[in-house]
């Protein structure tokens, strides 16, 4: 698979699964042990992909991926405990606003292109989730 998008699409398909069985995890177990278990059997996965590839190899990469580990751990025990609390209805949509933050970062940080063009569509994606989350 060498085009993004298709990839990307995958992602949002297996994303949208992945939302429903959080929220039924969430609701049947304590949140955190429900996440536990759920990112045990992703390690497990990210493992057996990562030796299938043959990149495991000490890079200069490695600072970085503990603190992006360290993020997304923190905001996936918040994404848990909202679904616990509340709605996957409401949940869901507002949580995917990290687009908003992660859009100008991208620019900031990376040197990535922000037109005109993406501020419109980022606009329009909180636009949806305030109105879905209404």
């Amino acid at each position: 698979m060498n085009d993004w998008r298709i990839l990307a699409l995958t992602y949002v398909t297996l994303a949208g699964f992945w939302g429903v069985t959080a929220k039924m995890a969430a609701t049947r177990l304590d949140p955190l042990l429900a996440l536990f278990i759920a990112n045990s059997t992703a390690w497990v996965i990210f493992g057996a992909a990562a030796m299938l590839n043959g990149r495991i190899e000490l890079a200069e990469g490695y600072p970085i991926a503990i603190v992006s580990g360290v993020l997304g751990a923190l905001a996936t025990i918040a994404f848990y405990l909202a679904l616990k609390r509340g709605p996957a209805t409401l949940v869901h949509p507002m949580a995917s606003l990290y687009i908003a933050l992660t859009v100008p970062l991208c620019w900031y940080f990376l040197g990535e292109t922000l037109t005109l063009k993406h501020g419109v569509g980022i606009a329009f994606a909180i636009a949806a989730a305030i109105l879905i989350a209404g």
